[in-house]
């Protein structure tokens, strides 16, 4: 397990040869190279024609036109992993691939299984990547999970074999400095005790977070619902940077996927209802191990802590309805269409500014049924209801 408690044993177990920059008093900002943003490794970017395709998609700039430039994949630890660290502990976020984008900014990533330690791969096969992109003197990120599907073991072999159940399509916007280029020059005097300089994270809190994990909104008097999930739904929750990390100051990156850790049924109601489960979201720094300065903040899910609440909520006015008989039981329990979606179903607003996204399959382990005694209708947001995102009875 890539794993630290303090920068001495850090600096001094792990070694990073292709980021070792020594510098010394008066020396220019720390930047391992120059023309990489922080955490990149120069190494890892040698072949990108190895191992199975977790991406495609395209680089823009700040005015959506395309940009040519290139995409790195860090890992980021497994769920696993952080239900050890607590608040001071180390870790790095290994480069295991990347992908050219040329004057399209098209790019198809893949990634190298061997480049992944121990911990950074979950018990069923989970990958946490955080892609950093980077034209034109700026750069941009987004973080994904991908569910690799490979033999045992780590070598060659399995590694050619790799595959992932699908490749993302996502689109990168690079509109900020590199971070590797706004280091002061000050900052970067080496210090005795790490004579081996190397990007890391530190954890440094955590906040428990309601995410709206559905809902049933019933309307008729005559009417119940609910919902279940089960141990093996994973929702798929958002994660936010910050260049400063102050309040206010995060914007959405993504998102990784948590298992619901428990199932859960939330019995039948006639009342409009939000159905919560709670998680742990960490606060994360990146830091150099030759100077003091911070590189950028993120937040994102760790795991889901059992927790639940119901929430009331507002009725909505939906249109694409259809009839439903009386003395039915009606239930939505297979992927068909879109995804149950909230774009602030994730409540963390008091604690970093904004809200950020909930997104989870329509499956056997996730499913919301309504009972009618009456005839009624049922409703959907984005289409009609055996393939809407949400429902609701009209």
């Amino acid at each position: 397990m890539v794993f630290l408690k303090r920068a001495r044993a850090f600096s001094l177990a792990i070694a990073c040869a292709a980021a070792a920059v020594p510098l010394t008093a008066g020396a220019a900002t720390p930047m391992a190279p120059a023309a990489l943003p922080a955490g990149v490794d120069a190494a890892a970017l040698t072949d990108t024609s190895v191992g199975p395709v977790v991406a495609t998609g395209q680089l823009v700039d700040n005015a959506g036109h395309p940009a040519a430039g290139r995409v790195a994949a860090l890992a980021w630890p497994s769920e696993d992993f952080q239900r050890t660290i607590k608040p001071g502990d180390q870790f790095t976020s290994p480069t295991v691939g990347s992908a050219l984008a040329g004057a399209s900014g098209a790019f198809t990533l893949r990634i190298n299984p061997q480049l992944l330690p121990a911990g950074y791969r979950s018990s069923t096969g989970q990958v946490n990547l955080n892609l950093v992109a980077w034209a034109g003197g700026n750069q941009g990120e987004t973080n994904m999970s991908v569910q690799l599907g490979s033999p045992a073991g780590t070598g060659v072999a399995a590694t050619r074999t790799a595959t992932v159940s699908k490749a993302a399509p996502v689109q990168i916007k690079v509109n900020r400095p590199l971070s590797a280029a706004v280091a002061p020059a000050s900052r970067a005097i080496q210090q005795p005790d790490r004579p081996v300089c190397r990007y890391y994270w530190i954890y440094l809190s955590d906040y428990f977070v309601w995410t709206q994990a559905g809902e049933s909104l019933p309307w008729q008097y005559w009417t119940n619902a609910g919902m279940d999930i089960t141990t093996s739904q994973s929702l798929s929750l958002g994660v936010a940077f910050s260049g400063s990390g102050g309040w206010g100051t995060f914007s959405a990156s993504g998102s990784y996927n948590v298992g619901s850790g428990v199932t859960i049924n939330f019995g039948g109601s006639n009342a409009l209802q939000e159905y919560d489960l709670q998680t742990r979201y960490g606060r994360y720094a990146e830091k150099w191990s030759c100077s003091t300065y911070i590189y950028g903040y993120r937040v994102s899910p760790m795991y889901d802590t059992g927790g639940t609440q119901r929430v009331g909520v507002w009725h909505n006015y939906w249109y694409y309805c259809v009839p439903e008989a009386g003395n039915t039981r009606w239930q939505r329990n297979w992927w068909n269409g879109y995804d149950f979606n909230v774009g602030g179903g994730v409540k963390a607003y008091g604690a970093i500014g904004i809200n950020l996204s909930v997104d989870t399959a329509w499956s056997g382990n996730y499913d919301e049924w309504y009972s009618f005694t009456y005839a009624s209708q049922l409703c959907g947001s984005n289409d009609y209801p055996s393939r809407a995102s949400r429902i609701e009875e009209g």
